[in-house]
């Protein structure tokens, strides 16, 4: 039997995770809300940034300082509803 012991959800892509009671996948699996937002380095594009490489996000293994900044999120109720407090 499978038992969950934690969820945990990353709202901002790159910052420490924050634990949740609940949680919704989307259509491919993922928690929704979950690395919805990421932090772009000054003069990047955000359309144009990438994941890889150079790409221009603000990275917490290259920028440590990244891990003092806090992210939450919750679930807003109904069909229509999306998550917004970051």
């Amino acid at each position: 039997m499978v038992r969950i012991g934690e969820l945990v959800a990353y709202p901002l892509k790159s910052v420490d995770g924050v634990s949740v009671d609940r949680a919704e996948l989307g259509p491919k699996g993922a928690l929704r809300g979950d690395r919805s937002y990421a932090l772009v380095e000054t003069g990047v594009d955000p359309h144009e940034a990438s994941v890889g490489g150079d790409g221009g996000y603000v990275n917490g293994k290259r920028e440590p300082a990244v891990h003092a900044v806090s992210a939450s999120y919750e679930l807003a109720d109904g069909p229509d509803a999306t998550p917004t407090a970051v």
